[in-house]
């Protein structure tokens, strides 16, 4: 059964090419996110998901523009606050109950 150690083989690849981060894109699958929680994990998937949509619509009017470092790690820290994850997570839940 070849096919197993391959399948526990790209688990570990995966892992290590994620390191410390919390989000990847992988080529011909797609994206993978995990959290502290499935709450945050959500969430990142869907803001990454967001982000890459944006990023795509924006190169059609001409080069990207990198935010300053500081002002990128202070949009991150704020939008991953836990409060600001578990509102947003609920937020999207009661949307779906109606």
């Amino acid at each position: 059964m070849a096919w197993r150690s391959i399948a526990d083989q790209e688990g570990v690849i995966i892992s290590g090419a994620l390191g410390t981060n919390r989000s990847i894109l992988l080529a011909s699958h797609g994206q993978l996110t995990t959290g502290c929680s499935v709450q945050e994990a959500t969430y990142l998937s869907v803001y990454m998901e967001r982000a890459a949509r944006m990023q795509v619509r924006a190169r059609t009017f001409g080069p990207l523009t990198p935010l300053p470092d500081d002002l990128a790690r202070e949009a991150h820290d704020y939008l991953l606050k836990p409060s600001i994850v578990n509102g947003t997570f609920d937020y999207w839940c009661r949307q779906t109950e109606r």
